[in-house]
């Protein structure tokens, strides 16, 4: 969601009908594949591109999102749905799926 003066707010899609798409209601109960498919696989249609990053990278993308892109952060702590735990799943399922 863009605001009027070009801002990105990619935080939006954890609000409002936003959310009813790109998390869903029963978002806690998923992980690793199951958690891909239904909060990344929209914007992220092949996850082998990821493969090659490393934990730490990908940890913090997905986390804190990245700057000044539609990457938003889906780490509880920055107001997104997800556990530590569901991250951690997210990054086990894209290091290891061939």
């Amino acid at each position: 969601k863009h605001s009027g003066d070009g801002v990105v707010d990619a935080g939006a899609i954890f609000r409002s009908d936003c959310k009813r798409c790109h998390v869903g209601e029963d978002i806690k109960s998923k992980h690793g594949e199951m958690l891909f498919n239904a909060v990344c696989f929209m914007c992220h249609k092949d996850h082998s591109t990821y493969k090659h990053l490393s934990r730490v990278l990908l940890e913090k993308s997905i986390s804190g999102g990245i700057t000044n892109t539609s990457m938003p952060g889906f780490a509880e702590t920055n107001g997104g749905p997800l556990s530590p735990e569901q991250i951690s799943s997210l990054v086990d399922f894209l290091k290891n799926k061939r």
